[in-house]
């Protein structure tokens, strides 16, 4: 069967699969011989101490960074095919990715950055999904500002509202609370769990040090040290995280 096709039809469930991967900086070792897969639905915290490699393993899935070793599948495809510029899967099964704020020009405004990677995205309407996720995030008030102008909160807002245009199929989120207030955090949780109800398949891959959010969110948490992986569960609260996370 053509892959591609498989893919189209809904014959696999699994949207990641790392099979032994390795990533350096240098000398440091980011991943080493990480081993894991993400099925449709799931919802997967990466959680570990700064440097623990979460961030480089949401990278090497957006392709904004290169593994050395391993492979890397999304969606039953070779990371390379499923980025090539003939692959068709992307456009029925896309990547959400919200990350820093290299990923804007700084010199266009919110608003014509959003509407620039949903145009670039292929959706059919652009303005329409941009005002969807201005309105979700709440950053309509603030959308002819320059990315440069805008506060962390208001870059982040604008990151997320980026990550979730077009309703994708595999969310990538790294450290997505990071610099928001309470309100923007519920919006967050509201903004997932509403994307589920869309698109019950899709697949939620997050890190964060946030211990209530993870609670809130995760279905999976995956611990990595150093580089690797150290736990794996689906109890949020029995295992990975600390007692004082427990307790109300």
């Amino acid at each position: 069967m053509n892959v591609e096709k498989g893919v189209a039809a809904g014959c696999s469930s699994t949207v990641v699969d790392l099979e032994a991967v390795s990533k350096r900086y240098g000398r440091v070792r980011a991943l080493q011989h990480v081993s894991l897969t993400v099925q449709a639905g799931e919802r997967v915290a990466l959680f570990g101490d700064n440097g623990a490699g979460k961030s480089t393993l949401l990278r090497l899935l957006a392709a904004a960074a290169r593994a050395d070793e391993g492979e890397i599948k999304l969606f039953s495809l070779p990371l390379t095919d499923y980025y090539s510029r003939s692959s068709k899967i992307r456009q029925s099964h896309s990547i959400g990715y919200q990350a820093g704020a290299a990923f804007f020009y700084s010199h266009l405004s919110v608003r014509e950055n959003l509407h620039l990677y949903a145009s670039l995205r292929g959706l059919s309407d652009p303005g329409q999904a941009v005002q969807l996720e201005m309105d979700r995030f709440s950053i309509t008030h603030f959308a002819g500002k320059r990315i440069s102008e805008c506060s962390q909160g208001m870059a982040r807002r604008a990151m997320l509202a980026r990550a979730f245009l077009g309703q994708p199929s595999l969310l990538l989120l790294d450290e997505p609370t990071l610099g928001l207030d309470r309100s923007s955090c519920e919006a967050l949780v509201r903004a997932v769990f509403s994307l589920l109800q869309l698109k019950p398949g899709t697949a939620v891959l997050f890190a964060s040090h946030d211990e209530r959010f993870i609670e809130r969110l995760a279905t999976r948490v995956i611990e990595l040290k150093e580089g690797r992986i150290v736990k794996d569960s689906e109890s949020v609260l029995n295992s990975v995280l600390p007692l004082a996370a427990r307790a109300d």
